[in-house]
């Protein structure tokens, strides 16, 4: 029962990461080389996912793979992921516009260093936090 939690724990991480990025599962599952049924049932838990998946994962989403395992304070670890439920993530059109423009960069240096950027600013300006 606990590794189930933590599938879905997990899985609703990347599965969050993954809206808030705007990208969509069909282009996700393509560039992970799955079929979108495979990662529908990685994103609700139902198979876990492998170190060198979840590697390949954080690498697409512009994230370290430990990031699938830290748990937000705001945002709890229940039987249902995440969440506490099956309800979608609030992301505002700015960060999915955002996250659809740095999907787009092929250089990931290049968005690494405007992930660092964006950081910066959140870091430096308190207001901008929700």
């Amino acid at each position: 029962m606990a590794s189930d939690s933590i599938n879905r724990f997990i899985g609703s991480r990347v599965r969050a990461r993954r809206l808030t990025l705007g990208i969509e599962a069909a282009t996700f599952a393509g560039d992970l080389g799955l079929a979108i049924r495979d990662l529908e049932e990685f994103e609700i838990g139902a198979k876990p996912i492998g170190a060198a998946l979840l590697q390949r994962i954080g690498k697409i989403l512009l994230v370290p793979a430990m990031y699938f395992f830290q748990q937000e304070p705001e945002q709890p670890l229940t039987l249902n992921g995440v969440y506490g439920t099956d309800r979608e993530p609030d992301v505002p059109p700015q960060g999915l516009n955002l996250g659809n423009a740095m999907h787009k960069i092929t250089d990931p240096d290049l968005r690494e260093q405007l992930m660092l950027v964006v950081q910066a600013l959140v870091q430096a300006r308190p207001r901008y936090r929700s």
